[in-house]
């Protein structure tokens, strides 16, 4: 399934909620979804669990070849996470910006392509 599932992160990102977060990301990946998207609009605080959550987030999506992307984050968790994962995710401003940057761009350019030929 190319269609992103968006997850509402819980009101904080911190410890007992990273940990049920975390456990929540994991059961996505295992059923038909390959594309997360983060919706952090809720959050304003993340630590390490969060942070840690995140990036086990991240690495699960690699590992069934989809992906993780983050959304509508506050100035100080958006911060936050370009301190401490600088490179890890790509940062929307919006649900809808990082639902479409979700898209299989490549394949539709070459049906696309293929199309107009």
């Amino acid at each position: 399934m190319t269609e992103a599932c968006v997850v509402v992160a819980p009101e904080a990102l911190v410890a007992g909620a990273a940990d049920a977060f975390e456990r929540q990301v994991q059961q996505i990946f295992r059923g038909a979804y390959r594309h997360l998207v983060v919706d952090l609009s809720r959050v304003p605080a993340i630590d390490g669990a969060g942070l840690r959550a995140l990036a086990k987030a991240r690495t699960a999506g690699e590992r069934v070849g989809g992906s993780v992307r983050l959304a509508a984050a506050a100035p100080t968790v958006a911060s936050r996470l370009q301190t401490a994962l600088p490179t890890a995710f790509e940062l929307y401003g919006s649900v809808r910006a990082a639902r479409v940057a979700a898209w299989p761009w490549r394949t539709i350019r070459i049906a696309a392509a293929g199309t107009a030929l």
